[in-house]
């Protein structure tokens, strides 16, 4: 039985491949595919959990930092209440570990989320990568559900600072995969 769903897509996608909107996405719902509980998804729930946590003291430990740089106040608070955000609604965010769609299986992507909608969508590839990797992967994508756009991502770079009035640092989502992975820091001042 095929599926057809036509969806404003939102993807984690490595390299310098663009977002993919309005696809039709295809997909065939007969193949038996392990479970997320199967495939330990609540275990890198738990582990993006802590991830953000973290993330989150070490914003605000740079908020009451002297030695900040100056300008980057609205910045913090904003990149603080984002990360506020995916922390209220990753335990709530649900799965779809079977995925099987036109990003999964053109290798576009290991995750993916219809924005703020729907369930994130885990690829085959998605399950290959360490847990830290799979849990900033996570983060991504329930960044997206908070509102977060992908602008730029940044397996291979350092993030840049935004200034436009809507895609800010804070507005873009790999910003917080790249914080989990490496520590949280200030774009262009010290990442």
């Amino acid at each position: 039985m095929k599926w057809i769903f036509i969806s404003l897509l939102s993807s984690t996608v490595f390299a310098t491949t663009p977002n993919y909107s309005g696809q039709i996405i295809e997909f065939d719902s007969g193949a038996m595919r392990p479970s997320c509980e199967e495939r330990g998804v609540e275990t890198i729930r738990k582990l993006a959990f802590t991830d953000i946590k973290n993330l989150i003291n070490q914003i605000k430990q740079r908020m009451s930092d002297p030695k900040k740089p100056s300008g980057y106040d609205l910045h913090l608070w904003q990149i603080l209440e984002r990360a506020q955000c995916i922390d209220r609604l990753l335990p709530k965010v649900k799965f779809n570990c079977e995925n099987k769609g036109k990003l999964c299986k053109d290798g576009k992507a290991s995750a993916w989320v219809s924005w703020i909608f729907g369930k994130i969508k885990l690829c085959d590839v998605y399950y290959t990568y360490t847990q830290k990797y799979q849990s900033a992967i996570m983060i991504h994508e329930v960044a997206h559900r908070c509102g977060a756009f992908d602008l730029e991502y940044h397996s291979k770079t350092k993030p840049r600072m935004w200034y436009n009035k809507i895609f800010t640092t804070y507005n873009n989502a790999d910003v917080y995969s790249y914080w989990v992975r490496k520590g949280f820091c200030l774009p262009e001042h010290d990442c």
